[in-house]
């Protein structure tokens, strides 16, 4: 009996761990919410973030490092979901802008306010369009000529 519930005990252990492997990392220079709850960007270097979250920059960009090498940079006073679904991970914006980069052989899908948005790079935005300005540099806040190249 204690050999039975020590194996399942084991397997429960291991898929709960499996399961809540971050998807991505995020870093800002400026405070922002994951899940609601807010976060200090310069307290830690990078976070890490689920399927599932919920994210909302403030006043400067977010830079959110996929762990497939795919990148996203979401424009401050926007909101983005990282959805999962059947075909992976599904990057949602709800408000706001974004640029995104997919990497070779990335399954990521970009939604933008419910519409698959395709290519494998863009700039996009919901309630307008989106320009280097609404975007930034995560390094500066601005645009930069890093930021206008992305594009």
């Amino acid at each position: 009996m204690r050999a039975a519930f020590l194996v399942l005990s084991v397997v429960g252990f291991t898929f709960l761990a499996g399961a809540s492997q971050p998807v991505a990392t995020v870093s800002s220079e400026s405070s922002f919410e994951i899940d609601g709850t807010m976060v200090r960007g310069l307290a830690v270097p990078s976070w890490p973030l689920m399927a599932g979250d919920t994210l909302v920059s403030n006043d400067a960009p977010l830079s959110i490092s996929l762990r497939d090498g795919s990148r996203i940079t979401l424009a401050a006073n926007s909101h983005l979901r990282l959805e999962p679904s059947a075909q992976g991970l599904t990057a949602s914006l709800t408000s706001g802008s974004m640029q995104f980069t997919l990497a070779p052989g990335s399954s990521l899908r970009v939604v933008k306010g419910g519409t698959l948005v395709g290519g494998r790079s863009g700039a996009v935005s919901v309630g307008g369009d989106p320009s280097p300005e609404k975007i930034g540099c995560v390094v500066c806040a601005r645009a930069c000529a890093v930021c206008v190249s992305l594009r």
